[in-house]
């Protein structure tokens, strides 16, 4: 029970397959399995009660969140989802990690989807009620699907892989059926010739599927083989998705191809002119071009939508360090003590007072706390290793280049310090 969120509905599935298999009175299932039944409902406890003491971690992840739409127009958004997932499931042709489905905030627009899926929805729950074992096949894949598509939100309304559980229903349903049509087949008054055909069309439809889903399978895995190519499939099938775009941008950034990067940010600032992220991207690219006073109005602007993202206001802290070195102490002051355990931040505030203030001793503080933090720790060995050069410290600066040469992107830079340190220190 405390595998995944989604198996609290394992308790009602397994009331519900003991009564459509094995015990249609329900005062039999009561005399047969009843302790067992209530054994499996008081297990549901555990994870409710993980939820809830999780809550704040939950929600910083998504759960119980999703800006500016209500409970019930992400409920009225699911049917369309729901839909997508199901066409999918048939026709795998457009899977994609985020397609930036659109939210359906009106319940009179969205009718045309919610009343076809309700009445899908009532028959199979009327197939359940007449043939209970076919019924609980056809219908326990929604139940799965239940508490991430229904009236709790999520800050992703959409998720293909929150299909994988209820797809083995889906799947089952499917060989139940093809196998019952060659039975019934089999069972006609054929000439021998014909039941010869169908069990060598049986066979055909076997090798077909596997092979389809292998190939299938096999292409997919290719998307998969680069970031960059993930994302891009992704936005050639959905190209007005936001995240997708954001994240090839910081992908081609990380690269070092900093023109397509920015090409792509751009786009994200046009596109989706009400989100903070679209600024922040489009900030951390002209960065990376030298262009920091650009910068820092796309990290102003950032701030303005969202002044809650301390991140956004280090990186403006940077880009400031560089264009209006004054004003860059302030706003890292700021961001420090909205998130105090964060390592860019600390050294970048250290960065700002050793290059603006002078002031070592500041500088000092906030390197050791980087350094006692996770991440990178390169920067601020080279940082401190500068601050002990300059005070003519030389040995501790070898020291510190030293330790910080151990990074590969930057020994060729590190190597001419360390060397340089290595020659003051032989002079003295």
């Amino acid at each position: 029970m405390l595998s995944k969120e989604f198996v609290i509905t394992a308790p009602f599935l397994i009331l519900w397959f003991d009564w459509a298999f094995f015990h249609r009175s329900l005062s039999d299932l009561w005399k047969a399995n009843g302790k067992l039944h209530i054994s499996l409902w008081l297990t549901s406890i555990a994870p409710l009660l993980i939820i809830w003491s999780l809550r704040d971690a939950y929600a910083s992840a998504g759960l119980g969140v999703a800006y500016n739409t209500t409970w019930w127009q992400y409920a009225i958004t699911q049917p369309s989802v729901i839909t997508q997932y199901l066409r999918l499931v048939v026709w795998p042709d457009q899977l994609v990690m985020d397609p930036g489905w659109p939210w359906r905030l009106s319940l009179w627009a969205s009718a045309p989807e919610w009343l076809p899926f309700l009445m899908m929805i009532g028959g199979l729950i009327y197939l359940a009620c007449r043939i209970p074992t076919l019924g609980f096949v056809a219908l326990a894949w929604i139940v799965i699907l239940s508490p991430t598509s229904s009236i709790v939100k999520i800050v992703d309304n959409y998720f293909e892989h929150r299909m994988y559980m209820p797809l083995a229903f889906i799947s089952l349903l499917f060989v139940i059926g093809v196998r019952a049509l060659f039975i019934w087949a089999m069972k006609q008054d054929h000439h021998p010739n014909i039941t010869n055909w169908l069990i060598r069309l049986r066979t055909m439809l076997l090798v077909g599927i596997i092979s389809s889903l292998a190939i299938a399978t096999n292409l997919r895995n290719q998307v998969y083989a680069t970031s960059e190519g993930f994302w891009t499939d992704n936005l050639q099938k959905y190209p007005d998705s936001f995240r997708p775009r954001s994240l090839l941008a910081l992908s081609l950034l990380a690269r070092g191809e900093s023109i397509a990067a920015a090409e792509h940010a751009a786009r994200l600032v046009r596109s989706f002119p009400d989100f903070a992220g679209s600024y922040s991207t489009f900030g951390l690219c002209l960065m990376s071009l030298g262009e920091y006073q650009d910068a820092a109005i796309m990290f102003r602007k950032a701030i303005e939508i969202d002044p809650s993202n301390a991140l956004n206001m280090t990186h403006l802290g940077e880009a400031l360090l560089v264009s209006d070195p004054p004003q860059s102490i302030p706003i890292l002051e700021l961001s420090a003590r909205m998130q105090p355990n964060h390592a860019l931040t600390q050294y970048t505030l250290g960065k700002a007072y050793f290059a603006v203030e002078k002031n070592v001793q500041k500088a000092r503080e906030h390197l050791f706390h980087a350094l006692e933090l996770p991440g990178p720790k390169t920067g601020c060995l080279e940082l401190l290793g500068d601050i002990a050069s300059s005070e003519g410290r030389f040995a501790q600066a070898v020291e510190y280049y030293s330790l910080a040469i151990e990074d590969k992107t930057r020994a060729a830079a590190l190597a001419s310090k360390l060397e340089a340190a290595k020659r003051n220190l032989k002079d003295l």
